[in-house]
C-alpha cells in the first residue's frame, strides 16, 4: 500500500472500532446464543475491552481528541491546550481518532498516537493509563474495563453527557482548558469508583456470559504456560542507548507472547544501557553483558576502537556463545527491531534436531542476495554442539567486520554464506513465515488479512510469525513495531524517549504517513540544529520549539505559503530535496535499489544496516 492508500485508509473512526471489537469479543464468547436484550449493545460492549497492559509503566494520561468538529470551542487550540494543561500533573499522549483530530490537535512526536492500521495499540495504551481524558463514552468504557480513571469533556451539555452522569463519569464541561483541566485534576485525585463499579455491575450483570470468560482465559494461559514449561526459551539481543527503545520494545513484546517465562541475554554497548535496564520491571528476565566479558584484555581495545555497528558485529557470535554456555537449550538470537506475531511456541518449532537454524534472505532483487549475503544475521538459531561454528564465526568477524563489499565482506553476515557448505547440522529454514522483511515483502506478498485487518500475511494467507521491522514495506505492516516500540517507550520507567534520535526518527516517519505538517517540522527541525544554533538564538527557537503550540502556529503559516507557491508553479526547495517515493504494485526488479536512493534525500534520512535496531538516523 503507497502512503497515499494508507492515509484514505485512516478515516476509520476509533469509537467505531471500539464497538466492532466489543461486539466481536462478544459474539465469539456467547457463540450461538442469544444476544442480550440491552439498549446501544455495542456501546456497553466496550466495557469487554480488558488488555494487558505494559509490564512496565510509569503514570502516564490519555487525552482522546474528538473525531469531528467542536464548534462551541472559543479557538481551534483547545486539544493542544488542554493537552499542554494535563501535562502539568500527568505527562499525556494525546491520541488522535482521524487525520482530522491530528491536523487539529495534534504536534508531531512521542506524544501523539494514531494508529488506524493496528487500533489494538489504542486499547493497549488506555489499559496501561492513569488517567483517561475523552470527548467520547467508547475510549472511556475501555478505561473502566481496565479500571482506569474515566473523565468526559465537552464544550456543552448533550445526550453523551447526561449518559455519562448516569454511569457516574466525572463530565467536565466549557471551553476553558485551564478550568477544565483544573477540574480533571480534581476528578482524577478523588475519582467516584463506588457509583461507577455499581452501575457496571448492573449492566455487567446481563452479561451472563462474564464467567466464562474468565474461564476461557484461565485455559487458555495454563496451555501457554505448559508449552513454555516444556521448553524454556532463551533469547540474545544487543544494543545502545539510541537503540535501547528498539530493545525496549522488543522485551516487552517477547515478554507479551512467552507469558513471562523466558531469559534474555542483553549485549550492553555503553554504560547508559546497563543503567537503565535496571529502572525495569523485567530486569529479573534480562542479564546484561558487556564487551569486557566477552573479550579478552588483549582483544577487547582492538573492539572497542571500531564503530558502533562493527562492534556489535563482531560481538554477537561471543555473545551467542556466553548465552550457550549458560543454558541447556537453543538460543535465539534476533535483532531488537524483531517482532513476534505469535506465541513463542510458534518460534520454538523452528529448531529440531538440527544444530544450528539459518534464515534467507529470499530477497525482492537476485543482487541484493549476493551483495547483502544470503542469509540475514539478523536472526538465528543455535543448539548444544554448535560451538565450533561459533568458535569459526567469532574468529572471522575479530579479523575483519566491516562493509568491504567488493571483498565479500558485509559486516557479521556475508560470512553465514560458508556455514551449510563448513558444518553439519545446518538447517535453512524455508517456511518463509519467521524473519519477514522490508527486502523479501514483494516475493511473499507481505499484506494484512482483510479479515482480522492486525494480522500480518504472505503467500495470500500464510501467517507471519516473525517480522523484521528493519524500515518499511508498502502495506505498512513495519508500524506494528514501530508503534509498539514508541508505545513501550512513553510508558516506559527507563528514561530512553528524549535521547534515542533512532526512535524520534521513526516515530515522525510513522506519523508523517497520515500527517502532512511533520514534513515542515522535520525541515524546520533541520534549519533550526544547523543554523539557528550556529547562530546562538538558542532561547527565541530551538529544535523543540516546533514542537510546541506557537512552533504550530508558525508551521501553519509557512505551510500556506508553500501551498501558494505550488499554485504559482514555483518549485521549491523543499521538494527538490524530497523527493516521493514510489511503491509499484509489480515487483519490479529495480524497487529495492531506487527507493533506497530516494530514502537516502527524503526528509527523515534512514539508512539501512544490520545494527542491533537496523533503522539508523
Amino acid at each position: 500500500m503507497n502512503q497515499k492508500c494508507q492515509r484514505s485508509s485512516a478515516s476509520l473512526d476509533l469509537n467505531e472500532s471500539f464497538r466492532a471489537e466489543g461486539l466481536a469479543r462478544l459474539k465469539k464468547i456467547i457463540g450461538d446464543c442469544s444476544t442480550p436484550s440491552i439498549e446501544d449493545l455495542s456501546l456497553w460492549a466496550c466495557l469487554l475491552l480488558k488488555e494487558t497492559p505494559f509490564s512496565d509503566t510509569v503514570p502516564r494520561a490519555i487525552l482522546v481528541g474528538d473525531s469531528h468538529w467542536v464548534p462551541h470551542f472559543k479557538n481551534t487550540d483547545t486539544y493542544l491546550e488542554l493537552s499542554e494543561c494535563i501535562q502539568s500533573f500527568l505527562p499525556t499522549l494525546f491520541m488522535a481518532q482521524t487525520p482530522a483530530a491530528l491536523n487539529r490537535g495534534a504536534l508531531p512526536g512521542e506524544g501523539t498516537l494514531h494508529s488506524p492500521l493496528f487500533i489494538s495499540l489504542h486499547r493497549k495504551a488506555i489499559a496501561s493509563a492513569k488517567c483517561v481524558v475523552s470527548f467520547h463514552l467508547e475510549p472511556l468504557l475501555a478505561a473502566l474495563a481496565n479500571r482506569v480513571p474515566a473523565i468526559l469533556i465537552g464544550g456543552r451539555g448533550s445526550n453523551q453527557t447526561e449518559l455519562a452522569k448516569k454511569i457516574g463519569i466525572p463530565v467536565v464541561i466549557g471551553n476553558d482548558p485551564k478550568k477544565m483541566v483544573a477540574e480533571v485534576d480534581v476528578f482524577f485525585t478523588h475519582y467516584p469508583w463506588k457509583k461507577v463499579d455499581q452501575f457496571c455491575r448492573e449492566i455487567m450483570s446481563e452479561f451472563s456470559f462474564l464467567e466464562k470468560l474468565s474461564e476461557k482465559s484461565v485455559e487458555k494461559w495454563e496451555r501457554i504456560n505448559r508449552e513454555n514449561l516444556n521448553f524454556p526459551f532463551t533469547v540474545c539481543s544487543m544494543t545502545d542507548s539510541n537503540y535501547l527503545p528498539f530493545f525496549l520494545g522488543f522485551i516487552e513484546n517477547l515478554n507479551d507472547v512467552s507469558q513471562g517465562d523466558f531469559k534474555c541475554f542483553l549485549l550492553a554497548l555503553d554504560s547508559n544501557v546497563t543503567k537503565q535496564v535496571k529502572k525495569l520491571k523485567l530486569a529479573s528476565h534480562i542479564e546484561v553483558v558487556t564487551p569486557a566479558d566477552l573479550w579478552t584484555p588483549k582483544e577487547l581495545p582492538i573492539i572497542e576502537a571500531r564503530s558502533i555497528g562493527c562492534k556489535a558485529f563482531s560481538s554477537k557470535p561471543k555473545l551467542i556463545s556466553w548465552a550457550l554456555q549458560k543454558t541447556d537449550g537453543p538460543v535465539f538470537y534476533c535483532d531488537s527491531d524483531v517482532f513476534f506475531c505469535e506465541p513463542i511456541s510458534e518460534l520454538r518449532k523452528v529448531i529440531e534436531t538440527e544444530k544450528i537454524v539459518l534464515f534467507p534472505h529470499i530477497n525482492d532483487e537476485f543482487p541484493s542476495a549476493l551483495i547483502d549475503g544470503l542469509f540475514n544475521a539478523g536472526m538465528i538459531v543455535v543448539a548444544p554442539g554448535a560451538e565450533n561454528f561459533l568458535d569459526w564465526w567469532s574468529e572471522l568477524c575479530f579479523r575483519e567486520c566491516n562493509f568491504n563489499r567488493e571483498r565479500g565482506v558485509v559486516g557479521d553476515q556475508a560470512y553465514l554464506n560458508l556455514v551449510p557448505i563448513l558444518f553439519t547440522g545446518v538447517k535453512i529454514y524455508k517456511q518463509r513465515n519467521h524473519n519477514v522483511a522490508r527486502w523479501n515483502s514483494k516475493t511473499l506478498k507481505l499484506d494484512l488479512d482483510l479479515n482480522a485487518s492486525e494480522t500480518p500475511i504472505i503467500d495470500g494467507g500464510v501467517k507471519v510469525s516473525t517480522y523484521h521491522a528493519a524500515f518499511c514495506d508498502e502495506r505498512g505492516v513495519y508500524q506494528m513495531k514501530f508503534l509498539w516500540d514508541h508505545l513501550v517507550s512513553f510508558f516506559s520507567p527507563a528514561s530512553v524517549r528524549n535521547n534515542s534520535k533512532a526512535l524520534a526518527t521513526n516515530i515522525i516517519f510513522q506519523q508523517s504517513n497520515y500527517w502532512t505538517y511533520s514534513e515542515h517540522v522535520l525541515t524546520l527541525q533541520r534549519f533550526s540544529e544547523r543554523w539557528l544554533t550556529k547562530i546562538h538564538i538558542r532561547l527565541a527557537i530551538q529544535t523543540k520549539f516546533w514542537f510546541t503550540k506557537t512552533g504550530r502556529r508558525w508551521i501553519a503559516v509557512l505551510v500556506f505559503i508553500h501551498q501558494m507557491l505550488n499554485r504559482l508553479k514555483i518549485k521549491s526547495v523543499s521538494e527538490v530535496n524530497n523527493p516521493s517515493i514510489d511503491y509499484p504494485e509489480n515487483n519490479s526488479p529495480g524497487w529495492v535499489a531506487s527507493n533506497q536512493k530516494t530514502m537516502e534525500k527524503a526528509p527523515v534520512k534512514l539508512t539501512i544496516s544490520k545494527n542491533p535496531a537496523s533503522v539508523t538516523a
